[in-house]
């Protein structure tokens, strides 16, 4: 890693669609494979990159995507919210143990990025609905308080550089939200 001039930033922005089933429903398998994309894999990346962080001994910056679902619950969402909410509670713990080194570890909360992940949901979504994807998406635009539809992938990148920059270089243990102003995503 060191010959390619180090690692400054881990952006880890793995997803996997949810699998909507209600709590007397899920099935352990829908468990398992949340957690092994949203909260292992993380774990794991975040584990490399605090390795080599820490040989370099220059400090660095760890992003993960998180969701609302870290931190407002959904119906029928206990799979992927439960995932979120660990790889939540992984990043401030985090956050804690890397400080020391001067890794920065945060978090970016973005809901309705145009991806083409995103769009199958909103197809799925909207069918177990009986809506169109038209119709989906106007219910997301209503939802948060810009009125935002879809929010284009370079709009979190820009996030995810800001957040490794030195202009956050005393920022760690936080969550930054970009989705329109989404209520359910407010603090508490």
């Amino acid at each position: 890693m060191l010959e390619f001039g180090g690692l400054d930033t881990l952006f880890y922005s793995a997803g996997l669609a949810p699998r909507f089933a209600s709590i007397e429903e899920i099935r352990s398998q829908d468990l398992r494979e949340q957690l092994e994309v949203h909260y292992v894999g993380a774990v794991l990346a975040m584990r490399g990159a605090a390795r080599v962080m820490k040989r370099q001994g220059i400090g660095g910056s760890i992003l993960c995507s998180v969701s609302k679902a870290a931190v407002s619950p959904g119906k029928e969402a206990v799979a992927y919210g439960g995932s979120k909410a660990a790889l939540q509670q992984a990043l401030r713990v985090a956050a804690l143990e890397l400080g020391p080194d001067s890794i920065r570890v945060n978090a970016i909360n973005a809901d309705q990025v145009d991806t083409p992940l995103f769009r199958r949901f909103v197809e799925e979504r909207a069918k177990s609905r009986g809506n169109t994807f038209e119709e989906q998406i106007a219910a997301y635009r209503e939802r948060n308080a810009m009125r935002v539809s879809l929010i284009p992938a370079d709009a979190v990148a820009e996030i995810a550089v800001l957040l490794a920059s030195d202009r956050f270089r005393y920022t760690s243990g936080d969550i930054l939200t970009i989705d329109g102003g989404l209520p359910d995503a407010f603090p508490r």
